[in-house]
């Protein structure tokens, strides 16, 4: 018997190549590539893990994950759909190094991006070059929503810095942010050159300079909608300062929350 043998690709079964995807939810240019490989392999799910996840956002948390970034750039497509970052702290270290590498990448390839939210971890001046950071940052003019949780700040001239960078913020939300070097005196911090925002979220009763600060800076003075939290015992560490931000709410407010926390029983949201 004689003639051409011509063998049929092989079949993976669904839940097979749908595994081989959940391995590589991390590596996205292999992930790119398997978006190619058929129209199968480029399903709901290949879409998920590509930097255009869950509502426009991503998460970010090493080098690693802002070089893979870098490389499905080419895919201008993908970046210009993003519209929120979520930069963790090293999963090891729980640097925030790798911000430097975020911003050296081209602001216009993120063209949707609102919101940064920094995560997790410790602003590292040891890697970190600051006065590069601050020279790249301006040009993300898109950025207008700023999150700082469970985040530690080296000192105040990093934090006022980071505020005067980002010149066309709408919005600011402090969550368990620290500061550790309180290296200006409040009284003579500028307010002017500072953006205007419309809304703030407050919630760090762990550290009352945070909200002596955003008081003495005069962030809230502007805003429609402040939410600030308290501890539901006025001797708390941080009632005073959250009576100074207060004192700075104007009177057009037209939203005010406070969220009030029992500090005897932990975090506990125990009503607004």
């Amino acid at each position: 018997m004689t003639g051409n043998v011509v063998s049929s690709p092989v079949q993976l079964p669904t839940h097979v190549w749908l595994r081989v995807i959940d391995n590589l939810q991390h590596d996205w240019p292999a992930l790119l590539a398997c978006s190619k490989v058929c129209r199968n392999w480029n399903n709901n799910r290949t879409q998920l893990y590509l930097p255009r996840s869950f509502e426009g956002g991503v998460d970010l948390c090493d080098e690693e994950d802002l070089s893979g970034l870098a490389q499905v750039a080419h895919a201008a497509r993908r970046l210009a759909m993003i519209r929120t970052i979520h930069l963790y702290g090293h999963r090891v270290s729980g640097s925030l190094s790798h911000l430097g590498l975020l911003v050296d990448m081209n602001s216009d390839k993120f063209p949707s991006l609102q919101e940064l939210r920094l995560l997790c971890g410790h602003w590292d001046l040891k890697n970190l070059d600051t006065r590069l950071l601050f020279r790249g940052l301006p040009a993300f003019t898109s950025i207008v929503r700023l999150h700082l949780e469970r985040l530690t700040i080296p000192s105040t001239t990093i934090f006022v810095q980071l505020l005067t960078t980002l010149g066309n913020l709408h919005h600011l939300g402090c969550t368990d942010a620290t500061i550790l070097d309180e290296d200006c005196n409040l009284s003579a911090l500028p307010t002017t050159g500072l953006c205007k925002l419309n809304s703030v979220t407050l919630d760090c009763l762990d550290d009352d300079y945070v909200y002596r600060l955003c008081a003495a800076l005069r962030l809230a003075a502007s805003c429609r909608i402040v939410e600030i939290a308290v501890a539901h015992d006025p001797s708390d560490i941080a009632y005073e300062g959250y009576m100074q931000v207060v004192r700075t709410l104007p009177s057009s407010l037209t939203s005010l929350t406070i969220v009030m926390h029992d500090v005897n029983v932990s975090k506990e949201l125990i009503g607004r």
